[in-house]
């Protein structure tokens, strides 16, 4: 099984993107690739006249199946009335289920028609343009019936480059026309496509449409036709989704038989945002229906009803819409990491995994590969503790990506445990999150046995000046794994309680240009020479050199022992203070009072009237 795990892996058929920059092009291969099936438009070779009959016989149909499902909806009124609440539910369950297959049975005939028809206008077209390599054009021309599912033959970076400015513009245009409200499909496809010859940029402004596109959901068991409704049935363009009856994945398959393209409903399962790590699909709660679209010359996945993603800040109060673009063609060993179809060929992959393996995969969401991360070894879905009751979890990360977690008890919730002494203590404190080079690791060191859940987040690295203002950090979810503890050989304590966020001078060094010349480890352990020997053994008195790319005016030193209140008036009297050296070095001595572990903490500001801003902070493990 080949997946991409580490940043820059990838399996047979794709490779990994990195969204956050545009890359420069080296070739011309996309250029090619965005014309495989370059086509005329609609209107050349087919009125909208013609295509509109089509579309009122369908909805002529669609109208008579609408009419029969209240017709029998009315003739069981008396029935279910009599029936038990639990009785009740299962019923309308079965109604509504049994009413989905036939608006998909009847969609699904709908778009074959509609396809064999622009097919056969197009083919008369080219036949009537009296060129003598008319058959040959016809060679290369979009498929008339649906190709066999391959994993395709170009990854998604491939079909971008070069076209980024085009994107920008299909997805103005269809931000522009969700905002209006049409009444018929062919009005509102052709005004979608109109100007692109690309099955690409056709199949991406459907997309973008449904992704921008606000939806009134209403209750189909509550509707029944007003007296104006001469039809019957609801007259609405998008009645099916928004009646619950039709789900996105048939609306844009319709919607891409209006366009001439092929395109398949999937059905599987999902990880979606209520499922947890480890879980087994063994029931309804995460089915799922997604599409895959055949462009670029391949059939590529496309997955409409997660391409607007809804994040909560609870820090900044607010709610803000994300538009997700790994959902439109994800390379096909990324997006398994969230979806897996009940065919193994719709995986899109030479290797398919199989359902087990689907839930034993870590649980890694889109922005995880928005932000182009990667993680360090062959890590799982739920990952076991060492007898120690320790684990770690690295990402590889580009410099300007930050992160967050939260650690919770897996099945309570809670985020905070009672330890002896000090009663009760967050959960986050038993996690060292730390960062060297490209890579960020956060140990885990469980308080006691049990299930633990821990949420990892990013966001883009905040600059200096974000701090100075206390901007909220808008950090989105990225992955999540479950840890199990067994049992635990020996009492893990929580760090100091210092700022939350990474440990060691990676921050210092991001934020303010402080760069470490003699601890570059989150750790120091401390102790005489010939006590002990370790990585960086230091006497008591430590002495720490720092140089400073950037002017700081000012800087506070703060140590405080673990257990103790970090803000007492004990830990700032003891002995922690600093120096600048040539305006260029920043030098820091401490000495550590007694055996334990401590927090030490730097603080630094440009101009007296600022405040100051956390840069750093270091474990310190005093051993006499």
């Amino acid at each position: 099984m080949a997946l991409a795990l580490r940043k820059g892996e990838t399996d047979s058929s794709s490779t990994a993107v990195a969204p956050l920059a545009k890359k420069q092009s080296r070739h011309f291969e996309s250029l090619q690739i965005f014309t495989t099936h370059a086509e005329p438009g609609l209107d050349e070779f087919l009125t909208r006249k013609e295509q509109i009959e089509l579309e009122n016989k369908h909805r002529d149909e669609e109208d008579k199946l609408y009419r029969k499902f209240l017709e029998n909806r009315r003739q069981e009124e008396e029935n279910i009335k009599h029936m038990e609440e639990e009785e009740r539910e299962v019923h309308l369950y079965n109604v509504e289920r049994d009413e989905r297959s036939k608006i998909v049975k009847l969609t699904e005939k709908h778009c074959k028609q509609m396809m064999e028809m622009i097919y056969k206008k197009k083919m008369a077209y080219f036949e009537s343009g009296g060129d003598d390599d008319w058959k040959e054009i016809l060679a290369r021309t979009y498929p008339k019936e649906p190709p066999p599912v391959t994993p395709p033959k170009y990854n998604k970076e491939q079909v971008y480059e070069n076209n980024y400015d085009v994107f920008e513009e299909v997805d103005a245009t269809a931000g522009r026309i969700a905002q209006d409200g049409y009444k018929m499909y062919t009005n509102l496809v052709r005004d979608l496509i109109h100007g692109y010859t690309s099955d690409v940029e056709k199949g991406r402004v459907l997309f973008r449409y449904l992704t921008e596109k606000k939806l009134k959901h209403e209750s189909w068991f509550l509707f029944y036709p007003d007296a104006t409704n001469t039809r019957g049935a609801p007259t609405q363009l998008l009645r099916g989704v928004e009646f619950g009856l039709e789900t996105k994945a048939l609306l844009y398959k319709r919607l891409c038989a209006y366009a001439g393209l092929h395109c398949e409903v999937i059905k599987g399962y999902s990880k979606s945002s209520e499922y947890l790590p480890g879980e087994e699909m063994v029931d309804n709660r995460y089915r799922n229906s997604w599409n895959a679209v055949f462009v670029a010359g391949g059939w590529r996945l496309v997955q409409a009803n997660w391409g607007m993603l809804s994040v909560n800040n609870k820090m900044a109060r607010e709610t803000r819409q994300i538009y997700q673009d790994h959902y439109f063609l994800p390379d096909p060993d990324k997006f398994i990491f969230e979806f897996f179809p009940m065919e193994p060929a719709w995986q899109l992959m030479e290797q398919p995994v199989t359902l087990h393996e689907f839930e034993d995969l870590p649980l890694l969401r889109s922005t995880f590969f928005h932000y182009n991360l990667g993680l360090e070894g062959n890590a799982a879905s739920v990952l076991d503790c060492n007898d120690a009751g320790e684990v770690k979890v690295s990402l590889l990360a580009p410099p300007e990506v930050s992160f967050h977690y939260e650690l919770s008890f897996f099945k309570s919730g809670n985020t905070a445990v009672n330890v002896q002494p000090g009663g009760k203590v967050p959960l986050a404190r038993f996690v060292m999150m730390s960062t060297e080079n490209d890579t960020t690791t956060f140990q885990f060191h469980s308080p006691q046995s049990g299930s633990y859940l821990l949420d990892l987040f990013a966001a883009m690295y905040p600059t200096f000046e974000q701090c100075l203002k206390e901007e909220p950090i808008k950090y989105v979810n990225i992955c999540r794994f479950r840890l199990n503890c067994q049992k635990v050989e020996k009492l893990n304590v929580p760090l100091p309680d210092c700022a939350p966020g990474e440990w060691g001078p990676t921050k210092a060094v991001k934020l303010l240009g402080l760069v470490p010349l003699s601890h570059l480890y989150p750790v120091i352990n401390a102790a005489p020479d010939e006590h002990v020997v370790l990585k960086e053994a230091k006497p008591l008195t430590l002495n720490m050199e720092f140089e400073m790319t950037r002017p700081m005016l000012d800087f506070v030193i703060r140590l405080h022992k673990n257990g103790e209140n970090p803000y007492d008036k004990e830990s700032k009297k003891r002995d922690a203070r600093y120096r600048i050296k040539d305006k260029k070095f920043l030098l820091v001595d401490i000495k550590v009072p007694q055996e334990g572990q401590y927090g030490l903490e730097i603080f630094a500001r440009e101009k007296w009237e600022e405040r100051m801003v956390h840069c750093c902070k270091y474990l310190i493990n005093c051993d006499v």
